[in-house]
């Protein structure tokens, strides 16, 4: 997850809730500040990134020409460094890199307007205020559900395909739980992770050029059963410690520790 404070808008709650639902999906986060080196990481997050310059969107995109994801929140260069609205239709500097640009916006009061964004039969929770995207180079993913004519069918989520990377714009504020939009982000990237982590397990990530050691802590009394995607099961070089193999999953005992390690790919 990439900000500065002075550069984001973005709620407490909102980094609270989209660094739990990757963590619960066995994604481990950093939280690294502007024009940090991408390189090694398969997804960024810039959440609601009102300030911002030419110089971190150029790095941006460098980053995604060359494979990264990304993820924007809503609001997206809405002002340069001094703080100056700018004049230039939104997102502004993002606009290339999204594919995209805003043609509405609305604030979302509490009790007025019931409105959430879908994806065929998932329902994501939203809050606070809203865009609507109008795609150039990028595709509809998800739209509003709302009582509100300026929302209502309107695209909420889109995807663009920017050079070997994609590009996530979700127009709005996560309502406290990220976790349905989280797993659709995952399906849309294609990044292979760990399937729903069990609450009290903590995972660890070490790594090689050769390998990858992911360390699981099982801080529960009684065993879980722990899924793995089949692309990331056909590359395990070795299960160390407490886990054993069950089916189509790995059991990890009350308080055990075990260790998988996989043939490095680039997993997230």
């Amino acid at each position: 997850m990439i900000g500065d404070e002075i550069f984001t808008d973005v709620k407490s709650s909102n980094i609270r809730c989209t660094y739990r639902s990757l963590l619960n999906k066995g994604i481990m986060v950093d939280i690294i500040p502007n024009n940090s080196e991408l390189r090694d990481y398969s997804l960024a997050i810039d959440l609601h990134p009102r300030i911002t310059d030419e110089k971190h969107v150029r790095h941006l995109e460098e980053y995604v020409k060359s494979g990264g994801n990304l993820l924007i929140g809503s609001g997206a260069g809405l002002r340069d460094l001094n703080g100056h609205m700018r004049q230039e239709t939104l997102p502004g500097p993002y606009s290339r890199l999204a594919g995209l640009n805003i043609s509405e916006w609305t604030t979302l009061p509490k009790g007025k307007d019931k409105t959430s964004i879908c994806y065929k039969n998932k329902v994501i929770p939203i809050e606070s205020f809203a865009e609507t995207l109008k795609p150039i180079d990028a595709q509809m993913l998800a739209y509003y559900d709302s009582t509100n004519p300026l929302l209502k069918k309107k695209p909420a989520i889109c995807i663009n395909q920017f050079g070997k990377g994609k590009v996530i714009y979700f127009g709005s504020y996560f309502a406290d739980n990220s976790d349905v939009f989280v797993s659709l982000m995952i399906k849309w990237l294609k990044i292979a992770c760990l399937s729903n982590v069990p609450s009290g397990i903590e995972i660890l990530r070490r790594e090689s050029k050769k390998y990858r050691w992911i360390t699981l802590l099982n801080h529960n009394r009684e065993a879980v059963d722990i899924l793995l995607p089949e692309d990331m099961k056909k590359k395990i070089d070795l299960i160390l410690l407490d886990l054993n193999q069950n089916n189509d999953s790995f059991q990890l005992p009350g308080y055990g520790v075990g260790i998988i390690v996989i043939k490095n790919e680039k997993f997230a």
